[in-house]
């Protein structure tokens, strides 16, 4: 694939998964209340539909990672795409709890077909020279998606109410289904070539390696459940330990920008630094970042260290999760091999609120305690799991 025929694909998958993101992940953060108050629902039980979307994405990761395989990553996340609108679509016209249970499914569906890892399986397929950094542009341009999405959802809400606004998300989830259309090569190109040598890549795949394999998925499941803890109650943290409203929401904001700082460092050396040490960076720095948060109470100057620290590690993880499995056994079923990976993270990320919800009432010191043994289990864990490679 030629320089420029690359750097559309970069950018176009990654302007298709700031979409894909905004829409199915984070617009529910402020779609949620007019929902509520419209279908005379509880928080729990709108909060509750979206975790089941998230969970019904990770039963169906695996199965949507061997589609990407048998069928290509062009039709996948084309007709994640489709699913994603037709879920928003069933939003826009939702009655009752029954009618948002059904829409949220579907977007869960949606989630598990189209998002970055069945993402990075097509990049595979198509651009094995140039994986990593289009993986690395993608995520670029993708973490943008919370920026974008939370004061245009405020702004369409108020232009168009709730319903106008999941309508509007539909179409323009459709229209991304054309853009991958567009973007990624049909089937006769992006066919795995003869000289991939598939016997020498099935014996890479060991009973042995799926240990590896399914180990790591739980140190990135670990890695997620801390991220999305974080996520969810960073502002509530960040109050607890007696830092003032309006710094905590400059904290909070500064996040974005570190994870951005740390993907624009990786396209910097990406050629020098393997996938497996970017992995080691990220896990030990996600555990120092929850350790210095934990010990922040009697010493409220750590939350600086910590949080700088946290943000480049997230901006890292979702490279490094999807570059290892291809580091270490090749393009063979890459869909297969990212779909295990992409399971267990998403799952941790539905559960992790609640749980981090649940230790909070314990006592944020517990909380975080639990968060920082968390971190320091995964860092272990990829260890443990790398501990024969040469």
């Amino acid at each position: 694939m030629s320089r420029a025929h690359t750097a559309v694909l970069a950018v176009g998958l990654g302007c298709g998964q700031l979409v894909a993101w905004a829409v199915l992940f984070y617009s529910i953060a402020v779609l949620a209340e007019p929902m509520r108050r419209e279908l005379e629902l509880t928080p729990g039980q709108v909060f509750g539909c979206f975790t089941g979307s998230l969970l019904i994405a990770a039963l169906a990761a695996p199965m949507a990672g061997r589609l990407v395989d048998r069928l290509g990553g062009r039709t996948t996340l084309a007709a994640s795409a489709l699913a994603g609108a037709a879920s928003f679509a069933m939003l826009a016209r939702a009655g009752a709890l029954r009618d948002l249970a059904l829409a949220w499914a579907a977007a869960g569906i949606a989630m598990a077909l189209g998002l970055y890892d069945p993402c990075f399986a097509a990049v595979g397929q198509v651009a094995k020279d140039s994986f990593r950094k289009v993986v690395t542009i993608v995520t670029l341009i993708g973490g943008f998606a919370s920026t974008v999405c939370w004061p245009l959802t405020a702004l369409l809400l108020r232009l168009h109410g709730w319903r106008g606004t999941c309508e509007l998300y539909a179409i323009a989830l459709a229209a991304c289904a054309v853009l991958y259309l567009g973007v990624l090569p049909g089937p006769a190109r992006s066919r795995v070539p003869r000289s991939v040598a598939p016997a020498v890549r099935a014996a890479s795949w060991t009973p042995s390696a799926r240990r590896q394999a399914r180990l790591l998925a739980w140190a990135f499941a670990g890695a997620a459940c801390v991220g999305g803890s974080m996520s969810a109650h960073i502002i509530e943290i960040l109050l607890g330990l007696n830092v003032t409203a309006e710094r905590a929401l400059w904290i909070a904001s500064s996040i974005g920008v570190l994870q951005t700082v740390g993907r624009v460092v990786d396209l910097a050396v990406n050629a020098r630094r393997s996938p497996i040490d970017v992995g080691l960076f990220t896990f030990g720095a996600l555990a120092l970042a929850m350790a210095l948060l934990a010990g922040a109470g009697p010493f409220p100057a750590l939350v600086y260290g910590s949080i700088a620290l946290y943000g480049l590690a997230n901006g890292l993880v979702t490279i490094a999760k999807a570059t290892i499995p291809t580091e270490l056994w090749g393009f063979e079923k890459v869909g297969e091999r990212l779909g295990t990976f992409s399971g267990p993270s998403l799952a941790a990320r539905a559960v992790a609120p609640l749980a981090f919800a649940l230790l909070r009432a314990e006592g944020l010191f517990i909380a975080l305690l639990a968060l920082a043994t968390m971190a320091s289990a995964s860092l272990v864990t990829y260890l443990y799991a790398l501990r024969h490679r040469r």
